[in-house]
């Protein structure tokens, strides 16, 4: 069997283990909603139960909104599945010590780490709040190497001795940023990071494609590993020495 069919063989290997823990946390959260609907307590209806949107809507029908957290765990193969082309991408940073900014539920974050044996650490805010996130992250077995910490343009990213790159997945922090905090974003980065020094984006869309100023700053300085989407970049910072 060639290097990369192992590969691929692994990943669903861990995409089905993941998926396993995962599914039931699904049933938990709307345990959760209705034991709080039950009691009268608006919160409910809180973005970080994972069954409302960030506006407080629920779907349609009255079940959990399609966008709202929970959509991880209800869907957990959807979620876990298309992060696998990203870790094809990124099979340089096998063994590599990884720093992963907005870890979320956690899937990409043990890909990572089981499939090319990554030393992977992360940052998220409200860790405790987020229900959906926390109790993946935990049977996951990962809260422990996550910590709170909010990505804002010059403020220390956190990012430890030895690290050898920096990734971040559809990415919020960056919403209101100009092309100079993304410059300052990449600086930081190159000047903390040892090694390869790599880093891995995958913008979503506000913020990048709604910004010309940003998405040509980065034709200029990253490449497009997957031509098929715009928003994933892979800058090495050794270029900027």
């Amino acid at each position: 069997m060639s290097a990369l069919n192992q590969l691929l063989d692994d990943l669903n290997t861990y995409e089905l283990e993941i998926c396993r823990k995962a599914a039931p946390i699904y049933q938990e959260i709307i345990d959760l909603y209705e034991d709080r609907k039950r009691a009268g307590d608006q919160s409910h209806l809180d973005f970080g139960i994972g069954v409302a949107n960030s506006r407080g809507k629920l779907g349609k029908d009255g079940s959990a909104h399609p966008s709202a957290p929970s959509k991880y765990v209800r869907w957990p193969k959807k979620h876990v599945s298309k992060n696998i082309k990203y870790v094809l991408e990124m099979q340089m940073l096998a063994g590599a010590k990884v720093y992963e900014l907005g870890v979320g539920p956690g899937y990409l974050f043990t890909l990572l780490e089981k499939a090319l044996g990554c030393q992977m650490y992360g940052c998220d805010i409200n860790l405790e709040a987020m229900e959906v996130y926390r109790r993946t992250r935990k049977v996951l077995n990962i809260t422990s190497r996550v910590v709170e910490h909010r990505v804002t343009s010059g403020k220390d990213l956190g990012i430890l001795l030895g690290t050898e790159a920096v990734i971040a997945f559809w990415t919020v922090f960056n919403k209101q940023w100009s092309v100079a905090d993304h410059k300052w974003f990449i600086e930081e980065c190159a000047r903390n990071l040892v090694g390869q020094r790599l880093l891995f984006l995958r913008f979503n869309n506000e913020g990048f494609t709604d910004n010309a100023g940003v998405m040509e700053f980065y034709d200029q300085c990253s490449s497009q590993p997957l031509p098929e989407d715009a928003n994933f970049r892979r800058v090495c910072l050794s270029d900027f020495d």
